[in-house]
């Protein structure tokens, strides 16, 4: 048992490892059940750590924790070139959305390097490996509100021609957020699929934003009740 290990395991909660385990479908990756504010406390604490470094380097991880804390640890590095170093490093061995959407990018998403982190989430699109992609998607949520972006990052998640449920899933997450940020464009992109039947991109996507809409506290009833009419069968 490594360093690490024994601290995640120290701080084991075994109710919670129950309720991951229902939660995250993983078998490549055992689960200690650890909370995510106990996870972010223990990186914090050791990201000078010496160990740091090698735990890094030693990929594939045995458990579900080890990979949420490597999230952590990236999000830490400052240097940007270190820290995309590490992310497509990392990226590869991320097994489910619990792990791909723990990264904040909050180093990444500063502004000298805002741009050029966004270029990159576009090549994640086109990794063709699953949680990589999603990983893409989730990352452009925060890009949402930049009127220069916006219908190019639209047209290329929409353009991803994996059919999986977490991909499907990060697609109808991105359009709802749209739909609150990005009202105008995003509306004509469920009317026009609306009139091709589901032909720009799924019906289950299309309906699935929808019913995000619907329950969004952030969207007024009229634009709810208009949405419901673009539902597709």
């Amino acid at each position: 048992m490594n360093k690490y290990q024994e601290i995640l395991f120290k701080s084991q909660d075994k109710k919670y490892k129950e309720f991951s385990e229902k939660l995250i479908i993983d078998d490549t990756y055992e689960i200690i059940g650890v909370r995510a504010p106990r996870l972010k406390a223990i990186a914090k604490e050791n990201f000078l750590d010496s160990y740091t470094k090698d735990f890094m380097n030693n990929l594939p991880h045995q458990y579900h924790e080890e990979n949420i804390l490597h999230v952590y640890f990236i999000d830490l590095i400052v240097d940007y070139d270190l820290a995309l170093e590490e992310l497509c490093k990392f990226l590869p061995y991320a097994n489910n959305w619990a792990v791909t959407d723990a990264f904040s990018n909050k180093n990444f998403m500063s502004k000298g390097n805002r741009n050029r982190f966004y270029v990159k989430l576009l090549d994640c699109l086109k990794s063709g490996k699953e949680y990589t992609v999603r990983y893409g998607i989730v990352s452009l949520l925060r890009y949402l509100e930049d009127n220069g972006k916006i219908d190019e990052m639209l047209k290329c998640v929409l353009e991803i021609e994996m059919d999986t449920y977490y991909i499907n899933m990060a697609k109808a997450w991105l359009l709802c957020e749209a739909m609150i940020k990005q009202h105008q464009k995003t509306i004509v992109l469920f009317e026009e699929n609306k009139i091709k039947g589901g032909g720009n991109f799924s019906p289950w996507i299309q309906n699935k934003a929808i019913s995000k809409c619907v329950d969004s506290f952030r969207i007024s009833d009229d634009i709810k009740k208009y949405l419901k009419t673009l539902k597709l069968k």
